[in-house]
């Protein structure tokens, strides 16, 4: 931003973070380590300090198995320290043993820190939380026994088909058949030079599985379903006899419940991500910027905006003692920007509710109010708003009314 600088939020990799082994929270750790893999070349021309010899070598980086190779020649470590000292974040860049910048180094840096919020710039959005660690358990840790269960006796099954599917058999050696017309199909004619019975050539009969290895498989498939949540009626297919929307609906919602709680859970995560974004404006966002709005009904409207009334305010004294200062705390509600069909639909038939119960009439604007504000829905605050500006706009139409006549 021409030298202002913004904030960034980007995705790390778990394989090259480290912290303090047996905490819970990131931000218990002593130590946070992140570690990249940068081409030396590339450092060098950062850095001219550097040399190849204080670079060391390539040693903790790691990488999610791919396709492509990954070659680590030519690359060295760059590696970020962040750590907490007398409550302050503070933050070492270093490769191999050259330390390229150290908070504690800077003047500016070496009493307040590298972030004024003191909080590790690392947020973990966990699927299945466990015990003793920030970071959690995925889809492939839950339901890596079932899928590995389906594999073994899908694999079983298909080696049983093709042995009863191939025809084999037993020939002695010397029976004197002709082994390449015999294994040849569009042959007519086999030849052969002995007497032909059950000692000479036989067929090997292969052990047919019974209907309770198919069983084992079905409700091996059916438990990996149920772990992972993909079920029939979360993924849209009804049984049959379900034929009224509301029911098809209400039935996808109840199915939806194991999503629902990680959804929470990375709503959770994104409110940590925007307190995060929220303490860095506070601290960096000094000069004015230009801001592009898109309000209710697509209206547009640009402002300035600048971390002046986010800094700390100054409370005055009172009897001569220094009150100090006051810090604004911002609550942070995250909410979907897009709810599913049956939020939609509950949403509609509520305001259809309120409309047949005259909620919205304005001569019943005291009523109303008191009534909506005993409920919880998603957008209540509107609603009470619109409610309370139609009462005052017909109590002032009423008086106009009474001073006309």
């Amino acid at each position: 931003l021409g030298g202002l600088g913004d904030i960034s939020v980007t995705r790390r990799s778990l394989l090259n973070l480290f912290w303090e082994p047996g905490i819970a929270d990131i931000q218990d750790s002593r130590y946070v380590f992140d570690i990249d893999l940068v081409d030396r070349d590339l450092l060098r021309e950062k850095y001219p300090q550097l040399k190849d010899e204080s670079m060391g070598t390539v040693k903790a980086t790691e990488r999610m198995p791919t396709d492509d190779r990954v070659p680590t020649e030519g690359k060295a470590e760059l590696i970020d320290c962040y750590y907490k000292k007398n409550g302050r974040l503070h933050y070492v860049k270093y490769v191999g043993s050259m330390v390229l910048y150290a908070t504690e180094n800077d003047p500016e840096k070496k009493e307040t820190g590298l972030y004024e919020h003191g909080m590790y710039p690392y947020v973990f959005d966990v699927l299945y939380p466990v015990e003793g660690s920030p970071a959690g358990y995925g889809y492939v840790d839950v339901c890596a026994n079932a899928q590995t269960r389906i594999d073994l006796l899908n694999t079983a099954l298909l080696r049983n088909t093709l042995a009863g599917a191939t025809p084999r058999y037993f020939i002695r050696s010397e029976g004197g058949i002709n082994e390449d017309e015999f294994l040849n199909l569009e042959n007519t004619l086999v030849h052969c030079s002995c007497e032909l019975n059950e000692e000479t050539i036989r067929g090997i009969s292969s052990t047919q599985l019974s209907g309770n290895h198919i069983n084992v498989l079905i409700q091996a498939v059916d438990e990996l379903r149920e772990t992972s949540g993909n079920t029939e009626t979360s993924t849209g297919n009804i049984s049959s006899g379900v034929t009224a929307a509301a029911a098809i609906a209400a039935l996808q919602e109840a199915a939806g419940k194991g999503s629902k709680a990680s959804i929470r859970a990375s709503y959770r995560a994104y409110a940590k991500v925007v307190n995060l974004v929220i303490e860095l404006i506070r601290q960096f966002y000094d000069v004015p910027r230009q801001f592009r709005i898109i309000g209710d009904m697509g209206k547009m409207e640009f402002i300035r905006f600048s971390n002046a009334l986010m800094k700390p305010q100054w409370q005055g004294e009172y009897g001569g003692v220094d009150l100090g200062y006051r810090l604004p705390v911002y609550d942070i509600d995250i909410v979907p920007e897009k709810q599913n069909t049956y939020s939609k639909l509950a949403q509609n038939e509520m305001a259809l509710q309120f409309f047949r119960s005259g909620l919205f009439n304005p001569q019943l604007a005291d009523q109303a109010a008191a009534c909506v504000d005993m409920m919880e829905f998603d957008g209540k605050g509107r609603v009470q708003e619109n409610i309370v500006k139609n009462g005052k706009a017909y109590a002032a139409a009423a008086a106009r009314m009474e001073e006309i006549q």
